[in-house]
């Protein structure tokens, strides 16, 4: 079983460098999604890092930026997606669910792993009691996505809890100035959200192929490499909004 380490990565070069610092020695490959929009050097590093590397503008969407970073782990078999600000507790057990004698039945789940939010590197200092559960651990499928633009909801495969690993979290630790930004990116997104639910809006888009997948067209015409559909055989680039 092969596992890829997906990022998605803006304004964070140095902690983009850390973080695959940390996992290469247990993943098979690094892909990094990164925004050229950045204000710092997050694309230099992210060229320094990576295995692959896909520069685009990101979606106005988080559901559809965790679909990408799942989707563009083909042709590995399994994603493991990490923020910039996140660590793993135990990447060996992480690896240990693929060598188990139910690892076929296994790959039929996504698997949520617990995630703890620190206010120190050190970790003496936890912000948020008990564990945040996050569905990280993918198999790479076409009907593995994530909806929603704030606070992403996993859909098309079960997901089991996986107990044996952790996700450090070091939100807190951000310039006053980024999570500035961060947090009103997340109010704006809030809002959009609010308002397609309630005016009947789709929040997802299909391949011209008909390919049931979530996807930005207008992010997406500036992937380099391009990004394209990877159901075999079809070389679609084309998308539509969703009926």
């Amino acid at each position: 079983m092969s596992l890829c380490l997906s990022i998605p990565c803006k304004d964070e070069a140095a902690e983009l460098r850390e973080l695959v610092k940390s996992a290469r020695p247990f993943v098979d490959e690094v892909v990094v999604l990164v925004d050229p929009s950045s204000e710092d050097d997050s694309v230099k590093a992210a060229h320094e890092v990576a295995d692959r590397v896909y520069e685009l503008l990101f979606p106005g969407s988080f559901g559809e930026l965790c679909t990408l970073c799942v989707h563009l782990a083909f042709p590995h078999e399994w994603c493991i997606r990490l923020d910039c600000d996140e660590r793993i507790s135990g990447w060996g057990a992480v690896g240990d669910i693929f060598r188990r004698p139910h690892a076929p039945v296994v790959r039929d789940y996504a698997w949520a792993v617990r995630r703890r939010r620190w206010g120190d590197r050190e970790q003496t200092k936890l912000v948020e009691p008990g564990p945040d559960w996050q569905v990280r651990l993918v198999p790479v499928k076409r009907e593995a996505r994530f909806v929603r633009r704030l606070h992403p909801d996993f859909a098309g495969l079960p997901v089991g809890s996986y107990n044996d690993a952790w996700i450090e979290h070091f939100h807190d630790l951000k310039s006053p100035a980024l999570l500035a930004r961060r947090q009103l990116l997340y109010t704006e997104l809030a809002a959009q959200e609010r308002i397609a639910v309630e005016g009947g809006q789709s929040l997802a888009a299909l391949c011209a192929c008909g390919h049931n997948r979530l996807a930005h067209a207008g992010a997406l015409e500036y992937a380099k490499p391009p990004f394209k559909c990877y159901r075999d055989g079809c070389n679609c680039a084309g998308f539509q909004e969703a009926p």
